[in-house]
């Protein structure tokens, strides 16, 4: 089962003890649902998508059971045995990411993102306006304190991604 979560729609200010956002849900590449919370601490709306055909509720029960067989997710401080999985909290791990994403594509924008002992550090290059793979190489090769760094403006978004949200949690 492929899950996609598709055009997301966050407010920041309105987002309280919850995010408050929008989106739709898309499995195995077709719309299934609509969902969206007000950011107030309540849980999630799941509406069917317009174009969705099918039992929306049956598929529901069975999304919501394909989330029960995963395994726990990992023991933290508060949950030592982990948490179940469920498609609420999918939902809002896909906002989060969603937002992580933004804040990275930006931050790549403005400079040359780089991993320093396992420390993300930031060089802005106050000439350029819009930073490019080709400046931020050409950075690399010319700055020796980026030499040999681990530079995330070079690498494919999805690993740059991960290298991000590892350096910000």
């Amino acid at each position: 089962m492929k899950l996609e979560m598709k055009a997301i729609k966050h407010s920041e200010f309105a987002s309280e003890e919850t995010y408050c956002y929008e989106a739709a849900v898309y499995v195995d590449g077709k719309p299934f649902a609509l969902v969206g919370n007000d950011g107030h601490g309540g849980c999630d709306r799941v509406y069917p998508h317009q174009k969705f055909n099918g039992a929306f509720q049956k598929e529901l029960r069975e999304l919501g059971a394909y989330f029960k067989s995963l395994p726990k997710s990992d023991p933290c401080e508060l949950f030592p045995d982990g948490l179940d999985q469920s498609f609420e909290g999918w939902c809002h791990e896909q906002v989060m990411n969603h937002l992580i994403r933004k804040d990275m594509k930006r931050d790549l924008a403005k400079g040359v993102l780089y991993m320093d002992d396992e420390k993300l550090m930031f060089v802005k290059y106050a000439r350029y306006k819009k930073m490019t793979k080709e400046i931020a190489s050409i950075a690399a090769q010319k700055d020796k304190n980026l030499f040999g760094k681990q530079i995330l403006n070079l690498m494919p978004e999805c690993d740059a991604f991960a290298e991000y949200k590892l350096a910000i949690d």
